[in-house]
Protein backbone atom coordinates (compact mmCIF):
# COMPACT_ATOMS: atom_id res chain seq x y z
CA UNK A 1 0.00 0.00 0.00
CA UNK A 2 1.47 3.40 -0.90
CA UNK A 3 1.44 6.50 1.25
CA UNK A 4 -1.35 8.98 0.68
CA UNK A 5 -0.43 12.11 -1.32
CA UNK A 6 0.36 15.17 0.70
CA UNK A 7 -1.92 18.18 0.51
CA UNK A 8 -0.99 20.97 -1.86
CA UNK A 9 0.77 23.87 -0.12
CA UNK A 10 -2.28 26.13 -0.44
CA UNK A 11 -4.47 23.44 1.15
CA UNK A 12 -2.30 22.84 4.21
CA UNK A 13 -3.51 24.26 7.47
CA UNK A 14 -1.37 25.30 10.37
CA UNK A 15 -1.80 23.97 13.88
CA UNK A 16 -3.79 27.01 15.06
CA UNK A 17 -6.28 26.75 12.19
CA UNK A 18 -6.61 23.02 12.80
CA UNK A 19 -7.31 23.62 16.49
CA UNK A 20 -9.97 26.23 15.57
CA UNK A 21 -11.63 23.82 13.14
CA UNK A 22 -11.75 21.22 15.92
CA UNK A 23 -13.19 23.66 18.46
CA UNK A 24 -15.95 24.81 16.11
CA UNK A 25 -16.93 21.24 15.17
CA UNK A 26 -16.67 19.59 18.62
CA UNK A 27 -13.65 17.50 17.54
CA UNK A 28 -10.98 16.58 20.09
CA UNK A 29 -7.41 15.32 20.37
CA UNK A 30 -6.08 17.35 17.41
CA UNK A 31 -2.53 16.60 16.36
CA UNK A 32 -0.16 17.05 13.46
CA UNK A 33 2.32 14.52 12.11
CA UNK A 34 5.84 14.82 10.71
CA UNK A 35 4.53 14.01 7.22
CA UNK A 36 2.41 17.21 7.32
CA UNK A 37 -0.89 15.37 7.81
CA UNK A 38 -3.16 16.15 10.74
CA UNK A 39 -5.92 14.26 12.54
CA UNK A 40 -8.43 14.43 15.36
CA UNK A 41 -11.28 12.47 16.93
CA UNK A 42 -14.90 13.29 16.12
CA UNK A 43 -18.06 12.01 17.80
CA UNK A 44 -20.74 10.61 15.50
CA UNK A 45 -24.21 9.34 16.39
CA UNK A 46 -23.19 5.73 17.14
CA UNK A 47 -19.39 5.78 16.75
CA UNK A 48 -16.27 7.87 17.11
CA UNK A 49 -13.95 8.49 14.19
CA UNK A 50 -10.43 9.53 13.45
CA UNK A 51 -10.61 12.28 10.84
CA UNK A 52 -7.47 13.04 8.83
CA UNK A 53 -6.43 15.87 6.52
CA UNK A 54 -8.75 18.54 7.91
CA UNK A 55 -9.66 21.75 6.16
CA UNK A 56 -12.39 24.35 6.52
CA UNK A 57 -14.73 22.31 4.31
CA UNK A 58 -14.36 18.91 5.91
CA UNK A 59 -11.76 16.16 6.03
CA UNK A 60 -9.88 13.93 3.65
CA UNK A 61 -10.34 10.55 5.32
CA UNK A 62 -12.22 8.86 8.16
CA UNK A 63 -11.93 5.63 10.16
CA UNK A 64 -14.73 4.63 12.58
CA UNK A 65 -14.37 3.05 16.04
CA UNK A 66 -16.93 1.76 18.55
CA UNK A 67 -15.74 3.95 21.42
CA UNK A 68 -13.79 7.11 22.09
CA UNK A 69 -11.20 5.03 23.98
CA UNK A 70 -10.63 2.80 20.92
CA UNK A 71 -10.22 5.84 18.66
CA UNK A 72 -7.88 7.54 21.13
CA UNK A 73 -5.64 4.46 21.44
CA UNK A 74 -5.44 4.19 17.65
CA UNK A 75 -4.70 7.90 17.22
CA UNK A 76 -2.02 7.80 19.93
CA UNK A 77 -0.30 4.86 18.18
CA UNK A 78 -0.61 6.23 14.62
CA UNK A 79 2.24 8.09 12.93
CA UNK A 80 0.09 9.60 10.16
CA UNK A 81 1.23 7.15 7.48
CA UNK A 82 -1.17 4.76 5.73
CA UNK A 83 -4.08 4.02 8.11
CA UNK A 84 -4.54 3.90 11.88
CA UNK A 85 -5.02 0.43 13.40
CA UNK A 86 -8.12 -1.25 14.77
CA UNK A 87 -10.85 0.60 12.89
CA UNK A 88 -14.23 -0.96 12.25
CA UNK A 89 -15.32 0.92 9.15
CA UNK A 90 -13.67 3.00 6.46
CA UNK A 91 -16.62 4.80 4.81
CA UNK A 92 -14.69 6.10 1.79
CA UNK A 93 -13.78 2.59 0.60
CA UNK A 94 -16.70 0.64 2.07
CA UNK A 95 -14.30 -1.66 3.92
CA UNK A 96 -15.19 -3.05 7.32
CA UNK A 97 -12.53 -4.17 9.76
CA UNK A 98 -12.92 -6.95 12.28
CA UNK A 99 -12.16 -5.96 15.85
CA UNK A 100 -8.83 -7.31 17.13
CA UNK A 101 -7.93 -8.77 13.75
CA UNK A 102 -6.02 -7.79 10.64
CA UNK A 103 -8.66 -9.47 8.45
CA UNK A 104 -10.89 -7.10 6.52
CA UNK A 105 -14.06 -7.48 4.55
CA UNK A 106 -13.87 -5.66 1.25
CA UNK A 107 -17.01 -4.30 -0.38
CA UNK A 108 -16.73 -3.66 -4.09
CA UNK A 109 -18.96 -0.97 -5.50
Amino acid sequence: MSALPKLAERDRINCERGARICAVNNYSDYRTFENERDACIAPFLFTYAILADLDEWGYGDRWCYHTYADARRALDAWDGEYEPAGWLRHPASGRRGKKDSNDFEEIRL
